[in-house]
C-alpha cells in the first residue's frame, strides 16, 4: 500500500470508528406540508382537499419520512379531517413549525454535549415533518423523525380544540430539542435479549418492564446530563404517589407482564392517574441503577444494552428502596 494512502486512511480511522461527528437535519418536509396546507384554499370539495394533501405532500416527502407514513397508515384523509377538527391549532402550530430550520444550532449543541458525556455515543440524523398528532417522535436505525406538529408546541399555544389527551401533552414536552434528544437515547437501546424475542413473537410486544426502562432510562440520561426530560410534567406527580405507584407497578409486571394499558402509550384511556406513569417508573429504576454502579461508564453501556435491563432493575435496588421510608 502506498504511504500517501496509509496516511488517509489513518487520519480518517477515528470517523470510522466514532461515526458521524454532525447530524443531518433536514426540515424540507415542513416546507412540502405547508406549501401543500396554502393550496388547500383552491380546494372545491372534501375528495379535493384529499388528493391535494396527497400529490403535494405524501407523493413528495423525503423518503424517510415517507416511509415513516407508510408503516403508521397516515392518509390524506386523515390529514384532511384533522384540519377540518383542529383548524386553531394548525394555525397555531405553524409558525412554531417553520422556525425550526432556524435551531439547527441549539439542536447539535444539546447532541454534541451527549456525546462528550456519555463514550461511545452515535450521533443520529434527524428528519422533522408535520404527522397527525399522535408521535412527537421515534426512530429508524441512526435516523430521529421528529412530528413538529407535536413536538414544536410550547406552553402557550393553543389547545382549546383538543381532545383531554392531546391537551394533556401538547406544549409539555420540552421542546424539540428535549424531544429529539430523548429519541437519541434510544438510538443508543440495542441488544435485544433472547426471551424478549421470543416475547415479541408470542405476545406481538416486549414485557412492561423492559419498556419501562427503554423509555424511562431515555428520560433519565437527558435529564441528567441536559436539564431536558420530555415527561417533567408527570414527575410531580409520580414523586408524590411513588410508593403506591411502584406498589400497583410490580402487580403489573407479576401479574400481566405484557399489558402497557395503565402505564405506558395510554394517553386515550388513563383514568386513575396521568398516562404515561411507566415512564417515570423506569426513569426511577434507571436512576437507582446508575447511583448503585460506581463506574459510570460502564453503566451507560448496560443502559444501553435492552438485554441487560433485569440486571439494571435487580442491581439498582429499586424495589427495596422506594417505599422503604
Amino acid at each position: 500500500m502506498k504511504t500517501g494512502l496509509l496516511l488517509v486512511l489513518i487520519l480518517c480511522l477515528p470517523v470510522f470508528l466514532q461515526g458521524q461527528t454532525r447530524p443531518e437535519i433536514s426540515t424540507v418536509d415542513i416546507t412540502y406540508f405547508w406549501l401543500a396546507f396554502d393550496q388547500l384554499s383552491e380546494a372545491k370539495n372534501h375528495a379535493d382537499s384529499v388528493e391535494t394533501i396527497q400529490k403535494n405532500y405524501i407523493d413528495i416527502c423525503s423518503n424517510v419520512y415517507s416511509k415513516y407514513i407508510q408503516r403508521s397508515n397516515i392518509s390524506a384523509e386523515e390529514y384532511v379531517t384533522l384540519f377540518t377538527i383542529y383548524p386553531n391549532y394548525w394555525r397555531a402550530i405553524r409558525p412554531l413549525t417553520e422556525q425550526i430550520t432556524n435551531r439547527r444550532d441549539e439542536l447539535e449543541t444539546a447532541l454534541q454535549k451527549l456525546a462528550a458525556t456519555i463514550p461511545g455515543f452515535k450521533i443520529p440524523d434527524i428528519y422533522f415533518g408535520i404527522g397527525c398528532l399522535r408521535q412527537g417522535g421515534t426512530i429508524k436505525g441512526n435516523t430521529i423523525i421528529i412530528g413538529a406538529e407535536l413536538a414544536a408546541a410550547d406552553t402557550l399555544i393553543d389547545k382549546s380544540e383538543l381532545s383531554t389527551w392531546l391537551k394533556s401533552v401538547v406544549g409539555k414536552t420540552g421542546d424539540i430539542v428535549a424531544m429529539t434528544a430523548h429519541e437519541s437515547i434510544h438510538v443508543q437501546q440495542t441488544w435485544f435479549p433472547l426471551g424478549e424475542f421470543f416475547s415479541l413473537a408470542k405476545h406481538q410486544q416486549l414485557s412492561l418492564l423492559n419498556m419501562a426502562i427503554l423509555e424511562g432510562s431515555a428520560d433519565y440520561i437527558t435529564t441528567s446530563v441536559l436539564g431536558l426530560n420530555i415527561n417533567a410534567g408527570i414527575r410531580e406527580y409520580g414523586l408524590q404517589h411513588e410508593c403506591e405507584l411502584w406498589k400497583n407497578f410490580e402487580a403489573s409486571i407479576a401479574n400481566d407482564p405484557f399489558d402497557y394499558s395503565k402505564w405506558l402509550y395510554n394517553g386515550n384511556s388513563a383514568r386513575d392517574m396521568p398516562a404515561d406513569m411507566g415512564y417515570f417508573i423506569g426513569y426511577q429504576i434507571t436512576q437507582a441503577y446508575f447511583n448503585s454502579e460506581a463506574d459510570k461508564n460502564k453503566a451507560y453501556t448496560t443502559i444501553f444494552k435492552r438485554g441487560k435491563y433485569r440486571k439494571v432493575f435487580e442491581e439498582g435496588n429499586y424495589k427495596h428502596l422506594v417505599c422503604s421510608s
